[in-house]
């Protein structure tokens, strides 16, 4: 199916996590993992913000709601690896449609800009 062929050739060039409509992690790839240093039982079921610092949240306290409305947000972000290390990305954080409506999970194909700045 053409629709599993894209994906396939995305996930083996991006890293890609998955979130549920509230920011917890449903699933990420391989590639998302090893960059940053986590294993799935490390991550899954937990919510975005170990990716992250106080400020974002702090800065964006809405920043799940806009995309459950079905916005789309794409942006350079400052993360951190599971050793706490900084790591600037760029990053697109797309909802997922099903017949018109958002549904979850949501997608987040990430493009590293450096590792460590």
């Amino acid at each position: 199916k053409k629709s599993d062929n894209i994906y396939t050739a995305i996930d083996k060039s991006m890293a890609i996590i998955e979130f549920d409509l509230k920011g917890n992690i449903i699933d990420a790839n391989e590639k998302f993992l090893r960059t940053l240093n986590y294993s799935k039982k490390d991550i899954i079921g937990k919510h975005h913000k170990i990716f992250c610092d106080d400020k974002f949240y702090n800065e964006n306290p809405n920043f799940w709601s806009i995309l459950s409305s079905g916005s789309h947000i794409s942006d350079r972000f400052k993360r951190y690896d599971s050793e706490g290390n900084d790591i600037w990305l760029q990053a697109n954080y797309n909802p997922i449609y099903k017949n018109g409506e958002v549904t979850s999970p949501r997608h987040k194909w990430r493009s590293f800009l450096s590792y460590f700045w």
